[in-house]
């Protein structure tokens, strides 16, 4: 068995100059993980878990938001929004699109999982244990840095426009890892606050 040359990129201070670019190759290698045909992976034995629509979403998504509001309501200082979190986890859980194309996830390619070099190349990704066919937005939102997800997102969809089904559904993600960040992340809970804000203004 091999190991991944490199370390985690988690590892490395947050403001590296080599981190956009470093973020920017991550996406394009999600796009060409979530391009895999998934067809083959469909009859293996005991099967791959696959989100089919929002109804599946949903039930992957709800849990976690009500954990996450639960989380916030112990640090009320963390949170600025005139709504409430529950109302925000609401509008996000609404956003999910109806129908979608499930695509091959890693499940979790935030800087925990994502190796690079000394020089700041990215080496791959670990991890694939949890893999399964979702939304492909649900792979771009393992960040807690707000910069940093948009650069993978641009990095992502290459200049090409996105769908409002697309939007939708990453409007959403991006509002769960803001949650997130604001449950457990103090030092970073107000940059969180400010990226959710611009999400539900977005939308």
């Amino acid at each position: 068995m091999g190991r991944m040359p490199g370390e985690a990129l988690i590892r490395r201070p947050v403001d590296c100059s080599d981190r956009p670019k470093l973020v920017r190759d991550v996406g394009a290698l999600l796009a060409k993980l979530h391009a895999v045909p998934t067809g083959p992976l469909l009859s293996v034995p005991g099967g791959v878990h696959v989100d089919h629509h929002e109804g599946d979403l949903r039930r992957r998504l709800e849990p976690g938001f009500a954990d996450l509001v639960d989380r916030i309501a112990q640090h009320p200082e963390r949170w600025s929004s005139p709504a409430t979190p529950q109302e925000v986890a609401g509008a996000a859980l609404a956003m999910i699109p109806a129908d979608f194309t499930p695509v091959l996830l890693h499940s979790n390619p935030g800087p925990t999982h994502v190796f690079c070099t000394a020089d700041g190349s990215l080496s791959g990704l670990i991890d694939f244990g949890d893999s399964y066919l979702s939304h492909p937005a649900m792979d771009l939102h393992r960040w807690p840095n707000p910069a940093d997800r948009l650069i993978l997102r641009e990095a992502y969809l290459d200049g090409v426009a996105a769908s409002t089904e697309f939007n939708a559904a990453w409007t959403a993600a991006m509002i769960h890892t803001d949650m997130a960040v604001m449950a457990s992340r103090p030092e970073r809970a107000s940059a969180a606050m400010a990226d959710l804000t611009v999400r539900l203004q977005s939308w």
